[in-house]
């Protein structure tokens, strides 16, 4: 009898579904797939902590043995503007005004849920918004950071540092002048322009823009996907003996 596969569910925004964004699913699934992996994909494009809770139903349904939850960059850039915030409340179907306790009473309430029949929750904190840590986009992702890592010590689930291996990378670049987050359709449009049009890949596109580890100063490029596949799969070498 073949061995069963363990599974897998990373459970996330763009940034885990992979199609604005460097797709580290892919890469951990093609890395583990032949150590007994079956890696899921459960990222859906704009997604708030809200929205996530009410897809955790389907997750658990999934019947996997680890999730991966790393959701939180759109609750921030929702909260950076009231222009923002109006926008993900339609967009999203928000019953409130998202805020930095609307994000923490749904960060517990999808950890809670799937806690009770998963064995390994884990929170990948927040990557960085813009290359500019001074940015106030970087400060508040610092403060969700801090949030999602109390989150993880107070319900006895993981917590991976993503954030914090990104800022050290950026500590080690001699460049002065490091572009601050600046989100807009227009920084999108020429994003996907160049990726799907021309075909370049996410770092040439990331040159392009004056940036190292981003590609339009919010989804991540191979450098920073690649960091967080290894994040991963280290993380699972440590639980399950597959090397």
């Amino acid at each position: 009898m073949a061995k069963r596969k363990i599974k897998v569910c990373c459970l996330g925004d763009s940034i885990t579904k992979g199609n604005f964004s460097y797709n580290w699913v892919n890469l951990l699934s093609k890395r583990l797939h032949k150590k007994g992996f079956e890696i899921l994909n459960r990222g859906v494009n704009g997604d708030l902590a809200y929205n996530a809770f009410h897809r955790v139903t389907e997750i658990v349904r999934q019947n996997p043995d680890v999730v991966i939850i790393l959701i939180g960059t759109n609750d921030v850039n929702a909260s950076l503007n009231e222009e923002n915030r109006q926008s993900y409340i339609k967009q999203k179907n928000l019953p409130t005004s998202p805020d930095f306790l609307f994000f923490q009473e749904n960060l517990i309430r999808i950890v809670d849920f799937i806690k009770r029949d998963v064995s390994i929750v884990v929170l990948v904190s927040l990557p960085i918004m813009g290359e500019d840590l001074r940015h106030q986009a970087n400060i508040l992702v610092e403060n969700y950071n801090i949030a999602i890592k109390r989150i993880a010590c107070q319900l006895d689930v993981y917590y991976l540092p993503f954030y914090e291996e990104l800022k050290t990378y950026l500590s080690m670049l001699n460049h002065k002048h490091k572009k601050a987050f600046a989100y807009s359709l227009h920084l999108k449009l020429i994003t996907m322009f160049r990726r799907f049009v021309l075909l370049q890949s996410w770092n040439k596109i990331s040159e392009a823009n004056n940036l190292h580890l981003l590609t339009d100063t919010i989804h991540l490029n191979e450098k920073s996907g690649v960091i967080l596949s290894n994040l991963i799969e280290n993380f699972l070498k440590k639980h399950f003996d597959f090397f």
